[in-house]
């Protein structure tokens, strides 16, 4: 009867607002088909699957990539719904936390219509019962808006700033730090450690009216958040019980075959860290590594830690679902969140799970698609 009476009530709600899921039985939109699915049973569906591997060894939380979100009503009743059917998850298989992972807004906009749509949308996924954190894709400095003739360069015209995202994204900073755009969360019962980076970290400078390095195709990272990543993120010197935590970077894009399209500025570097911190070694970035305006000096010791365990370094970008082994890491990449593909109402999404008495990474599909798993 509780899911009947709540199934006719999101009916009612999705009727008053124009939209109408399959369980109601009737299409309502020219231009955007409806899922084909009963939200309900859906929804049952994942906490069943939970429930075959939650203990209390679990951490679980939710990614959530390449929403390129629009301001309408049929992008808005679908973060409510996720919202909603999360929120019950989370009653019973707790969720740390949520990360939007990048490519969080479409490109349809001129700046002053971001900053009014950008607060919107985090606005509705802060109705989580938990902690949303917000990371930056290629997409979120709006500088495709600028495009110059079919080349990948911009003018100046409708980007946003890194300290732009800041502010608008409303995220808890890092300690040690005045950016929000890269951070780290520890679950002490567990001994998880969620790190998450912004992998379109580049400088923002202008020649006359061009963008020097338009988000958009450039990626990488600088000076201050590898500091941040080798000596904070990734620093467990200060417990005796370090070889027993584990880390999971999340991040929009890994510099990786088949897991990005284009360059990272300072790949090896960010790859040398985490060789070092899994191996319990130093790190000196050498002389070939970035250079002007990407210039990197950086030296690290771990050696007085026990080898770092990488639980895997999660990401979207590639609107689909991939996963490899690179340098000894689990890269996953998941498939895009929002609006799918077809145009169609719903999101896709995951809830990773990390066991850590056996040693295992599940990702819970929600939506479309399958659930996964990788030893680590």
């Amino acid at each position: 009867m509780y899911f009947n009476m709540k199934k006719i009530m999101l009916c009612i709600v999705l009727i008053i607002l124009g939209v109408t899921s399959a369980s109601c039985s009737k299409a309502v939109s020219n231009e955007i088909p409806v899922i084909e699915y009963d939200t309900e049973e859906m929804l049952l569906n994942v906490e069943q699957r939970l429930e075959a591997i939650y203990t209390e060894d679990c951490v679980s939380f939710g990614f959530i990539p390449d929403l390129h979100y629009e301001d309408t009503i049929y992008y808005n009743s679908s973060t409510a719904k996720l919202v909603e059917d999360l929120n019950l998850i989370h009653k019973t298989y707790p969720i740390s936390a949520a990360y939007l992972g990048g490519d969080n807004i479409a490109n349809s906009y001129n700046r002053s219509a971001l900053k009014r749509s950008i607060p919107k949308m985090i606005s509705s996924f802060r109705a989580f019962d938990f902690p949303l954190h917000v990371l930056k894709g290629n997409h979120d400095d709006n500088s495709l808006r600028g495009r110059i003739e079919n080349k990948n360069e911009a003018k100046v015209n409708a980007e946003l700033t890194d300290a732009e995202l800041t502010e608008l994204y409303n995220n808890s900073k890092a300690t040690g730090n005045d950016s929000a755009l890269y951070s780290f969360t520890d679950i002490e019962p567990q001994k998880v450690r969620i790190i998450y980076l912004n992998s379109i970290d580049v400088p923002y400078i202008l020649d006359g009216k061009k963008i020097r390095y338009p988000g958009q195709w450039c990626y990488g990272y600088q000076q201050k958040q590898l500091e941040f990543f080798a000596k904070q993120a990734l620093n467990f010197s200060d417990k005796t019980d370090s070889g027993e935590w584990k880390v999971v970077i999340l991040q929009h894009l890994t510099s990786a075959t088949g897991f990005t399209d284009g360059t990272v500025y300072n790949e090896d570097v960010f790859w040398g860290i985490l060789d070092a911190f899994q191996k319990a070694e130093s790190y000196n970035t050498p002389k070939s590594s970035g250079t002007g305006d990407f210039a990197v000096q950086l030296d690290v010791d771990y050696t007085q830690q026990q080898p770092g365990i990488v639980v895997g370094i999660i990401q979207g970008h590639l609107h689909r679902d991939k996963s490899s082994k690179v340098n000894q890491v689990n890269v996953i990449a998941t498939r895009k969140s929002g609006l799918l593909e077809e145009k169609q109402l719903g999101y896709s999404m995951d809830i990773f799970t990390i066991d850590t008495k056996n040693n295992i990474l599940y990702s819970t599909r929600y939506g479309d698609g399958e659930d996964r798993q990788w030893e680590f």
